[in-house]
């Protein structure tokens, strides 16, 4: 091989290398400049004012500094747990408050999330940064503050009209071992979730879903996957660099499952006329958190939430046709129809 030839081919190596690089380093469009965007966020610890609480003027002295919150944290969760009822007076509020607090088995869980989330600076940092995003798209919605607390295993995150509320104790990771005592009958696969590093997109998911809610009165399949869809994508526009498997909870292997059959998982749903049922029967086992997607023709191995997983592909799909199209118009869009045929999806 001559001299010229040998650098020939050195050169095609060269360029197809630089082809190859520019195209992995394609730009991120979710990366928008947040640099003079200033939000005023705080975060609260809510779960070591309530375990230190010691006397009745302790206790009557949470519902002061925080009623909204501390009225929701006694009726979600210290009346189901202790029957105490809310009518009650004080005194005996606080008798049922404090057999709660001073139980062992919540003592415990309290310093575990102490243990687990003794310094919350990095959630924290994630959130306010992805609330910067959301201020930067919906420039005129409420900004929350976030307060963390102590359930026993209730919620994972609660979301108020100016308060995010998490719920540390369903974070603590798989290893932790009361997840799999009989009473709470937590399924394996959901156990694999409960782990620090999806506490911020479940909290976020919360947010979302509570600012943007879905119409109940569109039954259909297509309303169901392209409003998931939608949240999803809002998911990519606040944590650009976020991998996928933690916006939508998935394990490993699941996404990376979807996008080897993303042709059969659409094919599957067109070919079973599921787009427009709605037979909540036949296609919820495809919306569904599980090990698995449940549906005709659908295998086991497959990952869950393929509906919702489709849907979050179609709304990409849309967006990338339609680039002038900011976030707050494409939550406005109510006709899951319009997405749907202005995408073109058909992977």
């Amino acid at each position: 091989m001559s001299y010229i030839s040998i650098t020939k081919r050195l050169v095609t190596l060269l360029l197809s290398a630089g082809v190859m690089f520019i195209s992995g380093c394609k730009k991120n469009k979710h990366k928008v400049d947040i640099s003079n965007i200033e939000i005023d966020i705080d975060l609260q610890r809510y779960e070591d004012d309530i375990f230190g609480v010691e006397n009745l003027e302790d206790y009557l002295g949470l519902d002061k500094k925080d009623p909204e919150f501390f009225s929701a944290y006694k009726g979600r969760i210290i009346s189901f747990i202790t029957g105490v009822n809310q009518g009650a007076d004080s005194l005996v509020q606080y008798r049922g408050f404090s057999d709660f607090i001073q139980n062992k088995d919540m003592r415990d869980l309290y310093a575990s999330c102490t243990t687990t989330f003794e310094n919350m600076d990095t959630y924290f940092d994630q959130l306010e940064t992805a609330f910067k995003f959301y201020r930067f798209h919906f420039p005129a919605n409420n900004i929350p503050d976030i307060i963390t607390y102590v359930a026993p295993f209730r919620y994972g995150a609660i979301s108020m009209e100016n308060k995010l509320c998490i719920e540390l104790d369903m974070f603590l990771g798989a290893d932790f071992e009361p997840y799999r005592t009989p009473s709470l009958q937590f399924p394996n696969y959901l156990v694999k979730k409960l782990k620090p590093d999806m506490l911020v997109p479940n909290a976020m998911k919360s947010w979302l879903v509570s600012e943007f809610e879905k119409d109940q009165t569109d039954q259909r399949f297509i309303s169901e996957i392209i409003y998931e869809g939608k949240i999803l994508y809002l998911m990519d526009a606040l944590f650009p660099e976020m991998s996928d498997s933690l916006k939508i909870g998935y394990l490993n292997g699941q996404i990376e499952w979807n996008r080897h059959n993303e042709s059969q998982i659409w094919e599957n749903i067109v070919n079973n006329d599921l787009l427009f049922s709605t037979d909540q029967f036949q296609y919820m086992g495809m919306l569904h958190d599980g090990p698995f997607s449940k549906g005709a023709n659908v295998p086991q191995e497959s990952s869950p939430r393929i509906g919702v997983w489709a849907g979050w592909q179609v709304v990409r799909k849309y967006m990338d046709k339609h680039p002038g199209i900011s976030l707050q118009e494409l939550m406005e869009i109510k006709d899951p129809g319009i997405i749907l045929k202005g995408s073109g999806y058909k992977p």
